[in-house]
């Protein structure tokens, strides 16, 4: 159970229903291979390999959303990153 997102490393379609989401809400998320990992296998950073072609399901629930700064209000640093 992991309890972070990173945005454009989890699959596209979970980032896809994840942000449709509410706070306290909790949801299933079935992701297609298309949406998914697609025709690659993927080894994740805890060693599960995906194979190539799965459909995926999740069990979310999103406890908190963090809102972007926007570019005005980053510091030089914030903006390098």
């Amino acid at each position: 159970d992991s309890e972070q997102s990173w945005p454009g490393f989890l699959a596209e379609g979970l980032d896809q229903a994840v942000q449709k989401m509410k706070v306290g809400e909790s949801a299933q998320i079935t992701v297609t291979h298309e949406y998914g990992y697609g025709a690659a296998s993927h080894t994740g950073n805890t060693g599960v390999v995906v194979p190539p072609g799965s459909a995926l399901t999740y069990h979310v629930k999103l406890v908190a959303t963090e809102n972007a700064k926007e570019s005005w209000e980053m510091s030089d640093a914030e903006k390098v990153e």
